[in-house]
């Protein structure tokens, strides 16, 4: 059994129905669009081919933007291995440690910014100029392109290069 409410058609619903409807194909018609077929058809120019125009819009790039794309073709190229975080030493490199007692030096990361870059050794962050833990060691070099701190002993004048750590 249908409810009577759908069986008898009310003016003012059928009204508030078609109101819109008729609104919009108005407007439509006074504004010159009568379908998306129109409307996409109007977008193309006469006299300029699309090969042209899909030429003339083709995007330029600034300094900045091709030097963005250089530095990430550069970093596809290196080998990070397992984390990129790290990477490979090139073969004949070391990895040399200072000989402190009761301390371990190790190189983790090093990030680079406009203020000056910063070494994270041993858990601890480091720029240059700064004194390792209460020790003679100095660091006098933090190097981001090749990964490494230079540290000079302040007593001894011994001089050392911690590269990043590699995973095994």
């Amino acid at each position: 059994m249908i409810p009577k409410c759908f069986t008898h058609v009310n003016c003012h619903g059928m009204a508030m129905l078609l109101l819109p409807v008729i609104l919009i194909k108005t407007l439509a018609v006074i504004f010159g669009i009568s379908s998306p077929d129109q409307a996409a058809a109007s977008s193309h120019q006469p006299g300029v081919s699309p090969l042209h125009h899909q030429q003339s819009t083709q995007r330029t790039w600034t300094e900045l933007q091709l030097a963005a794309g250089a530095q990430v073709e550069h970093l596809r190229q290196l080998h990070f291995g397992n984390d990129p975080l790290l990477h490979a030493l090139e073969d004949g490199a070391i990895e040399s440690v200072p000989d402190m007692p009761g301390v371990k030096l190790a190189l983790q990361v090093i990030m680079s910014f406009q203020s000056g870059s910063v070494a994270l050794i041993s858990g601890e962050q480091y720029r240059e100029g700064d004194l390792i833990k209460s020790s003679p060691w100095k660091v006098i070099l933090i190097n981001g392109d090749v990964r490494s701190v230079t540290l000079r002993n302040e007593d001894t004048g011994e001089e050392w290069m911690l590269t990043v750590e590699r995973n095994h």
